[in-house]
């Protein structure tokens, strides 16, 4: 910008010197020869004229550029802000309920840990206090917001979970004695898998949420 402010005002300066040069040359009384000097130096004048205003609107639009990125940034900078936090939300959400699957996970796959009426009773108690939890804080929602959204196949703790719980519901609806210990068996496998869905399944969930946290805290600084 000040190079084209020097190069324009040397042109002025040019101008105004060619001037006096011609009031100089020309005789006083002589108009047609000032007139054709100052005909020929309007195009100088013009010029610099013109580098003046280019000059302007150059830095007009360099002004409004920067303006923009800045005001772009700045948005992003907020929408990451947004994102960060309600991946946090959906982070701590998965932890707290893989807190409590974990547990039930693992006495459900002890096998010195007999899956009696009375245990599974504690397990359906922890699986509808996860679930009470997670329908409280919109967890599908918010988790569908931060991972985009998800296939069932994928979404495995909103489809597992209530399928967990079902199953213990109805082996605690039924006469221990009625049921033959092979088809109890079976169907605490089929329960077994449902467990294993949402435990694995919560915590990937928490691995992604601190993965992108890791890699996009830089935005809302």
């Amino acid at each position: 910008m000040a190079l084209f402010g020097v190069f324009a005002g040397t042109v002025l300066g040019f101008t105004l010197a060619q001037f006096v040069r011609v009031r100089a040359l020309c005789l006083a009384d002589d108009v047609s020869c000032i007139r054709e000097w100052m005909s020929a130096l309007s195009g100088w004048a013009a010029g610099a004229a013109a580098l003046i205003a280019a000059a302007w609107t150059v830095r007009v639009l360099t002004k409004q550029i920067r303006q923009g990125r800045e005001q772009h940034i700045e948005l992003m900078k907020f929408q990451a802000y947004e994102r960060l936090l309600l991946v946090e939300q959906v982070g701590n959400q998965a932890s707290m309920a893989h807190g409590t699957i974990a547990q039930i996970f693992h006495e459900f796959h002890d096998e010195a840990i007999e899956p009696s009426n009375a245990k599974l009773a504690s397990y359906l108690d922890g699986a509808k206090f996860v679930l009470a939890e997670l329908t409280r804080s919109d967890f599908a929602s918010k988790r569908a917001l931060a991972q985009g959204n998800l296939p069932s196949s994928r979404a495995r703790t909103e489809v597992a979970l209530p399928e967990f719980a079902t199953i213990c519901e109805t082996l605690l609806s039924v006469d221990e004695d009625s049921l033959s210990g092979e088809e109890r068996a079976n169907i605490l496998r089929g329960a077994s898998t449902h467990l294993m869905l949402a435990y694995e399944d919560l915590k990937d969930l928490q691995r992604e949420m601190m993965e992108f946290r890791r890699r996009w805290m830089h935005l809302s600084a």
